[in-house]
């Protein structure tokens, strides 16, 4: 243990994980007062000014669209206010925060993108990350503003290098503005990357899907789609296809798919999310990006590799590693971590539905849905389906 800790001790004023190091120190006072110094060390180098942090500069098409920020802290009204289907609340009541810190490492650091957007950004997490510790612009994209204050509250606790936006924007609308922001060409970034998002995109749509992920990539795309027969709420059957079925979609839309990549990125996701994105996970390059691919993790990945990965001690490794998460989430984001805690004590959000993850639960009048797309198109079929029954 003293090996491991001495390990993690000289990264930690960079990064704010002093309870996952306290954690992997207890029954030491020593090593207390040095993560508690080194923890001080990182809230000093991490103020930065609003001067000091540029936004990402959309055009018309593109800005009209943009989440304006609200300054206000995301609390029971906030959380409550979306209806049925997803929200916040229900994201944090039945799957937590659901955060792959090493996921996110491998964005941030193996990836190392100077702008990037994600397509169904749930919580705003990975992408709030990514902003932090790569100093990168990140843009997320959701079909509606639901993230607005909830974003802002990432940022107020402690807002790092880079900057986050959110485009509330419906990219399979027909209307003529949507369309004109996608062929902008104002969403183009380094990184693209969506997770278990497009199993709840209905498949006729998945063309377009395509065609805005490989048009919207100017370096790096990681993608994942829930597999057929994985268990999950609002996953369209017709919409869950294998990872070689994805790969050949965006091999054929031209991007080079990164064995050695993919790999490493996969082993990221293990064994916090074993269950999708170690199955699921894909990386590919663009053409005209001179990459190579590589097994070689960056130094902020090699460095605690004995936490991540497939190895002969899975059990210990993930309890290991869901302290660390445990205490990177409590340090990241701590507003949002107590709203956790208030909402899993049932102090709100009192009418959500309880769904163990990965599995279906008795129909009640909330469904618990993974992604606000899913939650998106199954209004919109309630709609059509009211819209029939009215004319009969």
């Amino acid at each position: 243990m003293a090996v491991r800790v001495r390990i993690l001790l000289p990264l930690a004023a960079l990064l704010p994980l002093r309870e996952m190091c306290e954690a992997a120190a207890t029954g030491s006072e020593v090593k207390r007062h040095i993560i508690r110094s080194e923890h001080s060390a990182w809230q000093s180098i991490s103020k930065d000014t609003d001067a000091s942090r540029t936004h990402r500069t959309y055009g018309q098409a593109c800005g009209n669209f943009l989440t304006q920020e609200k300054n206000t802290n995301v609390g029971s009204a906030i959380l409550g206010e979306f209806g049925n289907a997803w929200s916040p609340c229900t994201h944090l009541k039945n799957y937590g925060l659901n955060f792959a810190p090493f996921v996110a490492r491998f964005l941030a650091y193996q990836l190392a993108p100077q702008t990037a957007l994600e397509f169904g950004c749930g919580l705003g997490t990975t992408s709030d990350f990514v902003a932090r510790f790569g100093g990168t612009q990140v843009t997320c994209i959701e079909p509606e503003s639901t993230l607005g204050g909830l974003i802002m509250s990432l940022r107020k606790d402690m807002k790092g290098n880079g900057d986050l936006q959110q485009l509330a924007l419906n990219v399979f609308s027909e209307e003529d503005n949507a369309k004109q922001c996608i062929s902008s060409g104002d969403m183009r970034s380094d990184l693209v990357y969506s997770f278990e998002v497009a199993e709840h995109i209905p498949h006729e749509f998945h063309p377009k899907l395509v065609q805005l992920l490989v048009n919207s990539t100017k370096k790096w795309l990681v993608f994942s789609a829930a597999r057929p027969d994985q268990l999950g709420t609002g996953h369209l059957p017709d919409s869950m296809m294998l990872p070689v079925v994805w790969r050949k979609i965006f091999e054929d839309a031209g991007l080079v798919f990164m064995p050695q990549l993919t790999l490493m990125a996969r082993h990221t996701a293990y064994p916090l999310r074993s269950y999708d994105l170690f199955s699921n996970i894909l990386v590919f390059k663009t053409s005209s990006n001179p990459a190579k691919d590589t097994d070689t993790p960056h130094e902020m990945l090699s460095l605690f590799q004995a936490q991540w990965g497939v190895t002969d001690d899975q059990w210990e490794k993930r309890q290991d590693l869901e302290a660390f998460a445990k205490g990177s989430n409590s340090a990241l984001w701590p507003t949002l971590t107590a709203l956790e805690t208030k909402v899993r004590k049932g102090d709100m959000c009192q009418q959500t539905m309880s769904l163990a993850k990965g599995h279906n639960s008795a129909m009640s009048s909330e469904l618990a849905f993974e992604s606000a797309w899913g939650a998106h198109f199954y209004r919109e079929a309630n709609a059509h389906h009211s819209a029939a029954r009215d004319t009969i």
